[in-house]
């Protein structure tokens, strides 16, 4: 699939694209160097990114975006993936904000003074609460000036909002929301919203990331030599920063491997790889539309088929302290969920720690132990997702 991709980018002149520097001048940088990165140039990006449509287009704009950023305050590199890619943190974490619209409405009539009453006829006529926030003038008054919002504080408090547990959670949810929207100034309202909801409407797919991301460090890198990058610089380091994205779906060991490095070379697949407890994201199958095309497409090639389970994909992963993780495909932690599956692999392969460390990729199936059949994946479903117990199984799986 990396080679597709590859050749498909090649073919379209993205590299070519992206080695030329003259996107650099597309977003004009709003801060001093080693400043902390005003929210507004993400925002006026966002913008711009928003009613953009070609796919070039789209990552020299990202490009610029993550290079100014890099080469003026680095430390803010992070945040600012995970507000473009709008996540707080690893997939596996399963780190989410939990906003919900009616929460986010009050938030909204608290921070401008508006009635709940118009906020929730002006979203049900537009759709997105992103332009209701901006068209939304703030009424109140407050007795200091407000500091003007910065791409670090703005993930500071998502991460918070997300965080925000007990009792009063829905309160403390509700206060950060606002704190953000009072101090937000034209479409930085806008975008906060979206993220607030998960939708920021940009069409920003995170190998559009990858890719600009990519071409931020090549430039940096030419830059500080005082030469030029080419198409083939831009290809190489793309290949390697998917690689090692696809190893390792961490932007927080990627993003600290690469502030260290400075470069993109082959010392980041060294240090971002394979590492057991860190979920990676399963292999997808390409669909084919029937067997002569895949006989046509393996033509003069050696290959081997295999069946196709009815059931659910589960990587097992055996730490290096005897421990044992399973994880789903969208690296959701199912350790509690498969009780059975744990003691199986831990008869097999012990839970000394003096054991090797592994990650197993594999398809969970109900099984019928009395008929010796697999059943249908239903069967599965019907599991409780956490604080299974071995007693309380009605359901083997193999």
């Amino acid at each position: 699939a990396n080679g597709d991709s590859d050749d498909e980018d090649r073919q379209t002149g993205l590299y070519g694209a992206l080695a030329a520097d003259d996107y650099l001048k597309l977003f004009e940088p709003c801060w001093e160097p080693g400043q902390p990165v005003p929210y507004s140039f993400l925002a006026n990006a966002f913008e711009t990114m928003a009613g953009t449509s070609g796919r070039i287009d789209l990552t020299r704009q990202l490009a610029c975006v993550l290079y100014h950023v890099l080469n003026r305050t680095p430390v803010d590199l992070l945040p600012t993936i995970y507000l473009v890619i709008n996540r707080l943190a690893p997939a596996h974490e399963g780190l989410e904000i939990g906003v919900g619209d009616a929460l986010l409405l009050q938030a909204l009539a608290d921070a401008t003074g508006r009635s709940l009453i118009k906020l929730r006829e002006d979203y049900h006529r537009t759709g997105d609460l992103g332009d209701v926030a901006v068209h939304s003038r703030t009424t109140q008054r407050t007795m200091f000036a407000v500091p003007r919002l910065t791409i670090r504080n703005v993930y500071n408090e998502l991460l918070a909002i997300a965080r925000a547990s007990g009792k009063a959670m829905q309160e403390e949810k509700r206060r950060r929301i606002q704190k953000l929207l009072v101090a937000a100034k034209n479409n930085e309202a806008k975008f906060i919203a979206r993220a607030l909801q998960g939708r920021l409407r940009i069409r920003l797919a995170e190998k559009t990331v990858i890719l600009a991301l990519a071409a931020a460090f090549v430039q940096n890198a030419a830059a500080s030599r005082g030469t030029h990058p080419d198409a083939a610089r831009v290809e190489r380091a793309a290949h390697l920063l998917r690689t090692s994205s696809n190893e390792c779906p961490s932007w927080n060991m990627i993003t600290e491997a690469l502030l260290e490095l400075q470069d993109i070379d082959e010392r980041l697949l060294e240090r971002c790889h394979l590492t057991p407890g860190l979920p990676v994201m399963p292999m997808l199958a390409k669909p084919s539309r029937s067997i002569a095309e895949v006989l046509t497409r393996f033509e003069g090639m050696r290959f081997t088929c295999e069946y196709k389970y009815d059931g659910e994909r589960a990587q097992i992963h055996g730490l290096a302290d005897g421990s044992i993780r399973i994880y789903s495909r969208n690296a959701e932690d199912h350790t509690r969920k498969y009780p059975d599956v744990m003691e199986q692999i831990l008869q097999a392969v012990g839970s000394s720690s003096d054991q090797p460390s592994f990650i197993l990729d594999s398809e969970v199936v109900a099984f019928d132990r009395d008929a010796q059949r697999i059943l249908p994946f239903q069967y599965i479903q019907q599991r409780a997702r956490k604080h299974v117990s071995l007693d309380d199984l009605k359901t083997n799986v193999l």
